[in-house]
């Protein structure tokens, strides 16, 4: 099973608010169905991103590219076992271009900025760079937060 590939961690020294970046596995067919080959990988992977989630101090927020659609069992499984807010819950729009995947699949949100503790909050959550010449195989993730005592 391969593991993450990698996570990049800081934490900023006035607020305390901690910083992840993450990044799992491609699945490149575009199936994110219990069945699929990228089904063990995915879990596993997502079950040991929460592990660390869950033992770094709160505020966090957790970004990256999860390669993972909202909508499958396993990031509703990675949800079920942290208390992160999806700061883009209920804007399904794809986050990724779809010209990447099989032409019998679509694009889904794969990408992902989540928040845990009350003193950390989402203002603004956006989708960039969609509809422009490609720069990359995604588009932008631009969140404004907001930190201080709830």
């Amino acid at each position: 099973m391969l593991g993450l590939h990698g996570i990049l961690s800081m934490t900023h020294q006035r607020t305390g608010v901690t910083l992840l970046n993450t990044h799992t596995s491609a699945n490149g067919a575009g199936d994110w169905s219990p069945n699929s080959r990228f089904a063990g990988m995915h879990r596993a992977q997502l079950s040991h991103l929460a592990e660390i989630i869950n033992a770094v101090r709160r505020p966090l927020l957790v970004s990256g590219d999860f390669n993972t659609a909202a909508d499958s069992v396993f990031f509703r499984e990675f949800r079920a076992q942290t208390d992160l807010v999806d700061a883009f819950k209920g804007q399904e729009r794809p986050t990724f271009r779809s010209e990447f995947l099989p032409a019998d699949r679509s694009a889904h949100r794969i990408d992902y900025v989540l928040t845990a503790g009350r003193s950390l909050r989402v203002i603004d959550a956006v989708l960039v760079l969609a509809g422009r010449p490609a720069l990359s195989d995604h588009y932008g993730l631009r969140v404004t937060t907001e930190w201080g005592e709830p």
